[in-house]
């Protein structure tokens, strides 16, 4: 058995949940369960990294494994699968990969405030405010749909309250703050959301 298999028999065992692993105890855990050994365990893991990444001084595991066929070597990507936007794939998608989840997750919703203002060609406004007035249920810049029944109305004024606080709990703390965010599905569900506004944008129309 190669040093790498041997790595990754211990990342579908669960070495890797939980705190970070250095790489003298990989080294000790493979050795100890397989007899595998290797002159250089930090260019092996380097080689791992479409399952682990490096955290602080240690390493972790990018996603639980969970038995299915293929999650190794035929890369999943779940930016397709998803059908992420593309401006969200565009900004994301090489931060998640790298395992930099918060800046993904920030980038992502990013390109939501980006193409509003493209859109509306707003210069003056930001954040929480320029969303209020560009999808404000009562003189939107930007409506969602024909605006005929109420429930036209609710659904304009609900988005207008989804992009304010998209804007608001989602992206500015991640801009502003050192976020713990470890999880690669959480990360996947936030950019989930931020291409379905994209794509909310994509569709409405301008109407002043």
């Amino acid at each position: 058995m190669r040093p790498k298999e041997a790595i990754t028999e211990i990342w579908r065992r669960g070495f890797f949940e939980g705190e970070p692993k250095s790489g003298a105890e990989i080294a000790k855990r493979i050795k100890s369960d397989y007899g595998v050994t290797t002159a250089n365990i930090t260019a092996v893991l380097n080689n791992c990294k479409e399952f682990l990444r490096r955290e602080g001084k240690g390493w972790t595991q990018r996603m639980r494994y969970d038995g299915a066929e293929g999650a190794i070597g035929k890369k999943i990507d779940y930016f397709t699968l998803l059908n992420i936007h593309p401006r969200v794939k565009k900004a994301s998608k090489k931060l998640f990969l790298d395992g930099h989840y918060p800046m993904a997750i920030f980038e992502g919703f990013k390109q939501v405030e980006i193409m509003v203002k493209e859109k509306t060609k707003i210069r003056d406004k930001y954040g929480v405010p320029l969303m209020q007035e560009v999808f404000s249920a009562n003189n939107p810049i930007l409506r969602l749909n024909g605006n005929t029944t109420d429930s036209d109305e609710d659904e304009q004024k609900g988005f207008m309250m989804l992009f304010s606080g998209a804007i608001l709990g989602i992206r500015d703390p991640r801009g502003h703050s050192d976020m713990i965010q470890n999880d690669p599905i959480i990360t996947l569900q936030y950019l989930c959301f931020a291409s379905i506004l994209c794509r909310m944008i994509d569709k409405s129309t301008k109407v002043r």
